[in-house]
């Protein structure tokens, strides 16, 4: 009897064991509306108008009372305003693989000095605010080379290294140590109803990232609705599904010995764009545009704001489209980039 006893305790304890599990991968994984945030709000911008023309800007970050563009194309790649006085201050990094120079810069989260990293170098250069702001061929003071290039991919410090996206079949992202050496894979793949091979979930999960710079990473995907909350050690959070549930469907081709993939034009979608860490928030902007829409364009209407912990904080709805963003916590307002007719910063205020 005993026996028996025991063998149906321990039929109870791994059914009570598996649910458990259950439960704890349906908590980690969060569909929500629009209407799930706590708060909804429009928002109406007004175009800053600076004393200079703009020109094709891609990127934008606020390093005090200054804005700085990374612009496309231009032969000095940065331009910085003045946003008190509304004054171009100055331009610099021009292009080339020179040693004040770069090929594709991004801007890395920082905003107690000027961090940029060069994709196509795979280098990341550290400036003193002052020294950029004022210098039109400023001096580093600072460089790291990453031993992965070149690395197609924003990159985000994490704790004691850096973080950017993989765009590799094994993993969504890699990890780096302070010195540049990759140190990790990191994170895994959303689960999908589609069975991709490797070259279609590379551009299936195309995704930006943004960090809390300590241990919390966001990974925002391109063309699915999906964020991924992770932590430093690559252990999945929550993942966040939503408001429209949709993912692009990518289709492998061969072009000879080339392998790729491309979206069904049926099903290509946008979703988030430019997230960004505030504080104790993701602002992340959502574009939601199908390619097949006449009014298709990148940019985004919809602002959304996740707390790190995956709680739904705000959806704004914005009164004009834009590309990119910055955001001022202290004084509330985000700074957005629009090229529609032509390019200009808009300020929306929180």
């Amino acid at each position: 009897m005993e026996k028996y006893l025991i063998s149906f305790l321990s039929f109870i304890l791994i059914g009570f064991t598996a649910c458990s599990s259950k439960q704890q991968q349906k908590d980690k994984h969060i569909t929500f509306e629009r209407n799930d945030f706590k708060v909804q709000k429009r928002l109406t911008g007004k175009t800053i108008e600076f004393d200079s023309i703009l020109l094709r800007p891609s990127q934008i970050q606020l390093f005090d009372s200054f804005l700085v563009t990374c612009n496309q194309g231009a032969e000095k790649q940065f331009q910085i305003f003045n946003l008190n006085t509304k004054h171009k201050e100055g331009e610099c990094i021009p292009i080339g693989q020179g040693p004040k120079e770069m090929m594709v810069p991004c801007f890395v989260n920082r905003n107690d000095s000027v961090v940029l990293f060069d994709m196509m170098t795979s280098t990341i250069l550290t400036y003193s605010i002052t020294g950029f702001i004022n210098g039109n061929n400023p001096d580093f003071i600072s460089r790291i080379s990453l031993d992965t290039k070149p690395l197609w991919s924003n990159i985000r410090y994490l704790d004691n290294g850096f973080i950017g996206v993989s765009y590799q079949a094994v993993s969504p992202c890699y990890l780096f140590n302070r010195e540049g050496m990759k140190t990790m894979d990191f994170g895994t793949y959303p689960q999908s109803e589609y069975s991709y091979t490797p070259a279609e979930i590379i551009n299936a999960f195309r995704a930006d990232l943004t960090t809390d710079l300590k241990d919390k990473v966001a990974v925002t995907h391109y063309f699915t609705d999906i964020i991924c909350l992770y932590k430093a050690d690559g252990t999945l959070e929550k993942e966040l599904h939503g408001p429209d549930h949709f993912a692009s469907i990518f289709k492998e081709f061969k072009d000879g010995d080339i392998i790729g993939s491309k979206a069904d034009p049926r099903t290509y979608r946008d979703a988030f764009y430019s997230p960004v860490n505030v504080g104790n928030s993701i602002f992340v902007l959502y574009n939601g545009k199908k390619l097949e829409d006449v009014n298709y364009n990148i940019l985004c209407k919809e602002l959304f704001v996740f707390g790190w912990d995956g709680s739904l904080e705000c959806h704004y709805t914005l009164d004009q489209g834009v590309s990119a963003i910055a955001v001022d916590n202290q004084k509330q307002k985000i700074y957005g980039i629009s090229d529609d007719p032509e390019y200009h910063i808009v300020e929306f205020k929180y």
